[in-house]
């Protein structure tokens, strides 16, 4: 078991389902998308510097996403919950993606 299901795991199957539909999206976005699995959420990043464009961190009752569009910007947060499909948030992230270099 990699290290992306024993995170999943740990979590409710709502948390899941946005884990898994956020994760699919992301990976869609292209080949330079790398994921990194953190403690308590999950990181892409656009090619080998992990120029971070999507932070996935579930909660008790919903899911906190963080998109960085640049350096110099302040993060977005966006608080999505169990509810509502994380799909909300797809064209932010990938204005994110489109945006990073």
């Amino acid at each position: 078991m990699n290290s992306f299901e024993i995170f999943r795991d740990r979590h409710n199957l709502e948390a899941q389902a946005h884990i898994d539909e956020a994760r699919r999206f992301c990976l869609s976005l292209g080949n330079s998308v790398v994921e990194s699995v953190r403690a308590h959420r999950i990181v892409y990043g656009k090619g080998m510097t992990m120029r971070w464009f999507a932070d996935i961190c579930p909660g008790e009752d919903s899911t906190t996403i963080k998109i960085q569009r640049g350096r110099r910007e302040e993060p977005l947060i966006k608080v999505v919950p169990y509810k509502d499909s994380i799909s909300v948030v797809f064209t932010d992230i990938q204005n994110a993606y489109d945006t990073l270099r």
